[in-house]
């Protein structure tokens, strides 16, 4: 048998995203609850170095056709 924790205190980090017409991405309205800003500081910096490489891709191979 387990034994399972009543209570869940699991924090929820909510990232939306929007995907333009020409396929790029952007991450908007970043939601979060009671998250260390050290922390949210490292997410947002990886979101956008995520956002970045990817419109980069996307508009190399725009370039390319």
């Amino acid at each position: 048998m387990t034994k399972q924790n009543k209570s869940d205190n699991r924090k929820q980090l909510l990232i939306r995203f929007e995907i333009d017409d020409k396929r790029r991405i952007s991450f908007i309205n970043p939601c979060c609850e009671d998250i260390p800003f050290a922390l949210f500081t490292k997410v947002m910096k990886a979101i956008t170095k995520v956002e970045e490489e990817w419109n980069e891709a996307i508009n190399k191979k725009e370039i390319e056709r």
